[in-house]
């Protein structure tokens, strides 16, 4: 009885591990990611302060009124920066490089956050159409002068 209690362990031990990750890995192209930068007027101040400059734009808006965002660190939810780092970089190039979707209190706080202002935003990014479907956002405003 021991050993069978003890042989079940070790294949739950080795099986349950793929199971958790089947259950949050949402495939190649929709992935959790999460963005950390500061808020930037324009393309040229956020390629300066992060090591990409993004661009969002907002769902049922002109693909024209976006908020830049200096990307310093984006990670996948498993904490992988190289990760994060690559879905930004296979989307550079566009403008926008991606549309928040979600909540709409969500999408304001992002449309809404001050220029030069930190913000952090969760959620699930879908590189093909682009879209991230934000989950959380949080923006804390720029300190000094």
């Amino acid at each position: 009885m021991t050993r069978i209690v003890w042989v079940l362990g070790l294949v739950l031990g080795w099986c349950l591990p793929c199971t958790v990750r089947a259950q949050v890995q949402l495939g190649d192209q929709v992935q959790m990611l999460s963005i950390s930068g500061q808020v930037s007027a324009d393309q040229k101040a956020a390629n300066q302060y992060g090591y990409a400059g993004v661009s969002i734009a907002f769902e049922n808006q002109s693909p024209d009124k976006v908020v830049w965002v200096g990307v310093v660190k984006a990670e996948t939810w498993n904490q992988d920066e190289f990760a994060g780092r690559q879905m930004i970089a296979e989307v550079q190039g566009y403008t926008p490089t991606m549309t928040a979707v979600g909540k709409q209190a969500l999408v304001t706080k992002i449309r809404e956050a001050p220029v030069g202002s930190r913000i952090v935003i969760e959620g699930i990014f879908d590189q093909g159409a682009r879209n991230f479907q934000v989950g959380s956002v949080r923006v804390t405003p720029r300190t000094g002068s």
